[in-house]
Order: structure tokens, then C-alpha cells, then sequence
């Protein structure tokens, strides 16, 4: 997938289904399931929006996301996120089948020279459910308003979700040569 420009995609709020089973659930761009050597190069997405399932007492520990990757291979190279609205940016499930982590895809999941600048993110800017490897290379994060209302969501990346077993025990992250700056 290259060279596109993804622009103004809306899940509107209110709408009937505001439970997700998963977070790559509920995409408000792309989707990739059961797919390996996915290449995602040279596109922008800007000006979307998908609406947060937090609430006051009992936030969903699933959140949308505006690209969901499931069960898949997927190397994001040289794109632009920028003034999107969402609870997270991307959001990863490799966990086949709901039972051990014996059933977990070993797809590894690369993120090398993007810009992720002036989005809103309600959760974590990756969110990853049960990820084997993965790589956050010579990217720059910029200028993106951060503000979880739990902090099972705040970080930048996040592993597994609160309060289960279904997390990431093994894998391998690889993060360096970014420039994080005034995000907050």
C-alpha cells in the first residue's frame, strides 16, 4: 500500500456498536488480516477520527484504532500520521485463538522513518495485543496531544491490556534513533 494520502475517515460517536473485541477491531482506515510482507510506504493519513470507548468508571480495556493490524506481518515505512483523533494510532492483535500464548503469531511488526505529529490519542500511539517482535526505528513523534483518562492506556506503547494474562511475555522490542519531542 503506497503512496496514498487517507484523509478525513469518521467513526461517528453514538453510533450502536461502542464495544471492541480487540484493538485492531474497528479500524477507522486499514485493516490487514492474515497477511505477511505487508509493505505500507509513503502515505499520509490525516484528519481522521474514531471516538473513545473510555467512560468515567469502567474504561474498555479495547480500544479502536485508525489502522489495525491482526495476525500479520505489516512494515510501516516512511509515512505521515498527522491531526488524526483516536484512542490509539495503531493497534496490533497476533493472538490466534484466545488460549496460551502458544497460539500468538511471530510476525514482526516494523516502524521505520514515519512522523506521527499533532494527532490526539486517547490511549497509547501503538497498541499491542499478544506482538512478537517489534521495531521503532528513526521515527519522529511530534507535537501530539496525549491525554489517557487511565493510566492502564498512557504510554506510548502498550503491551497486553489490564488485568489479564493475554499479554506479550516474550517479545522483543527495538526502539532507538527516534525523536520524541513535546508530546504530552
Amino acid at each position: 500500500i503506497k503512496n496514498n494520502l487517507f484523509s478525513g475517515f469518521i467513526i461517528p460517536i453514538g453510533g450502536t456498536d461502542t464495544t471492541f473485541s480487540s484493538p485492531d477491531d474497528d479500524t477507522a482506515i486499514l485493516k490487514m488480516t492474515d497477511s505477511t510482507g505487508t509493505i505500507i510506504s509513503n502515505n499520509t493519513f490525516q484528519n481522521s477520527t474514531i471516538p473513545s470507548t473510555f467512560n468515567n468508571t469502567t474504561p474498555s480495556p479495547w480500544q479502536p484504532s485508525l489502522i489495525g493490524v491482526r495476525y500479520s506481518g505489516v512494515s510501516f515505512y516512511n509515512n505521515q500520521f498527522k491531526n488524526n483523533t483516536s484512542p490509539a494510532v495503531i493497534g496490533i492483535n497476533q493472538w490466534e485463538g484466545g488460549v496460551g500464548l502458544s497460539n500468538r503469531r511471530a510476525d514482526e511488526i516494523r516502524f521505520v522513518s514515519n512522523l506521527f505529529s499533532a494527532n490526539t490519542i486517547k490511549g497509547p500511539l501503538v497498541h499491542l495485543f499478544a506482538a512478537s517482535d517489534m521495531r521503532f526505528v528513526n521515527n519522529t513523534v511530534v507535537n501530539n496531544v496525549m491525554n489517557s483518562p487511565t493510566n492502564n492506556f498512557a504510554g506510548f506503547f502498550i503491551y497486553g491490556v489490564a488485568n489479564s494474562t493475554a499479554t506479550n511475555i516474550d517479545g522483543r522490542v527495538e526502539i532507538h534513533n527516534n525523536l520524541f519531542h513535546n508530546n504530552g
